[in-house]
């Protein structure tokens, strides 16, 4: 169906690691606020 370029990252890598990154920095902000 669709073709992965091998230069590029993928749509669904690129969205994982953004939403790594809000998780992370939420957790980060709670626990500051826990403290």
């Amino acid at each position: 169906m669709f073709r992965e370029h091998p230069n590029r990252p993928s749509k669904v890598l690129v969205l994982f690691l953004f939403t790594l990154a809000i998780i992370l920095k939420l957790a980060i902000i709670i626990m500051e606020f826990a403290m």
